[in-house]
């Protein structure tokens, strides 16, 4: 079950990083909880092993020349690299895989451990280490921590730095328990100069809200999401939201405005096309040479080529219909702090 692209000299913070560690509140996770396996995209640490889920990148042995944000406060916090894990092409997948074959999850090695931080949820889950970083656009870190039985998170947009141009990804969260994850999104969460997209952080940290009382919270089910999933589904859902409203936090059902608009999901997809060309071209100039059609997944192919039209006029638009998408959706949830929708069943 390989979920370790490549195993990884430990790094380690030197004197000046250990002191600057203070900043992050760090305290929450054990000392034997520090070692940590990273997604091979794109929480890199200078000379950590860099191959993107790309063959020809592995082969070519190419190593991270810097700390990414992330990267860096990991390492100041103490944190020690074991490996980059198995991850689908450029991250694009619900899959993971490595040249050694697919992951799988420890659960029933005859499945797949989904993707596409499919490495990183089946090394947590095996007990391999406590934590690990994902990437999560569209359920990369969610999913597979699903399937592996694991704790995944994905934080709000710009409350993490990022080092993806694309606002709908974010760098997740894998662990074993919501008390790491709390501890780690305390380690990540702190401000980046220059972001993008910046949001508040909670005062106090999050490790420390976990030994507060719960008030009362508003929650949605979003029952437009269970159009394609099982009855069975359904009715674990709905039971989860009478046990919810039994515990005393207010229930009900709702759907985002503009869910299903055409226009931005259409955008949305283009947008990856784009941003799957630019992609393969970086890859490309790595290795010194653009990369031969038998070293990609026709997938991967088809969507870059379709990426490859795209203008700057085009990706101007795009942007101004998915923030306008993302309005609609901060509007819906000013009204509640969590919500709730089937998932697709594990296959």
């Amino acid at each position: 079950m390989p979920c370790c692209s490549h195993p990884s000299t430990p790094t380690r913070a030197s004197d000046q990083e250990r002191r600057d560690v203070e900043r992050a509140n760090s305290a929450n996770l054990r000392a034997s909880d520090k070692a940590i396996v990273l997604k091979d995209l794109p929480a890199w640490q200078r000379g950590v092993p860099v191959g993107l889920g790309v063959r020809a990148l592995e082969q070519a042995r190419m190593r991270a020349i810097a700390d990414s944000p992330c990267g860096a406060r990991l390492r100041a916090a103490g944190f020690v690299t074991l490996a980059t894990t198995s991850t689908a092409p450029f991250g694009w997948g619900p899959w993971a895989a490595t040249a050694q074959g697919h992951t799988r999850t420890p659960y029933d090695r005859t499945r797949a451990s989904n993707g596409s931080s499919g490495g990183s949820a089946a090394c947590v889950a095996v007990g391999a280490v406590a934590v690990g970083t994902g990437v999560d656009a569209a359920g990369s870190v969610r999913l597979p921590a699903s399937w592996c039985g694991v704790i995944g998170h994905k934080p709000s947009r710009g409350l993490v730095p990022s080092s993806w141009a694309h606002p709908q990804v974010t760098e997740g969260i894998i662990t074993r328990s919501v008390r790491d994850a709390a501890a780690l999104l305390d380690v990540l969460s702190q401000p980046e100069p220059g972001s993008v997209f910046a949001a508040p952080r909670r005062l106090g940290g999050y490790a420390a809200a976990l030994l507060r009382p719960l008030p009362p919270l508003r929650i949605a089910i979003l029952d437009e999401f269970t159009n394609h999933t099982t009855t069975a589904t359904r009715e674990v859902v709905s039971l989860v939201g009478r046990r919810l409203a039994e515990l005393g936090h207010h229930v009900e059902t709702a759907t985002p405005a503009g869910l299903y608009y055409e226009d931005p999901v259409r955008e949305r997809g283009l947008a990856i096309h784009a941003l799957l060309a630019q992609a393969l071209a970086d890859a490309g100039d790595l290795i010194g040479r653009p990369l031969r059609e038998d070293e990609m997944e026709p997938y991967i192919a088809m969507m870059a080529q379709a990426g490859q039209s795209s203008t700057a006029r085009h990706e101007l638009q795009r942007v101004a219909a998915m923030q306008d998408w993302s309005r609609a959706f901060c509007r819906f949830w000013s009204d509640y702090e969590i919500g709730r929708a089937s998932c697709r069943e594990r296959v």
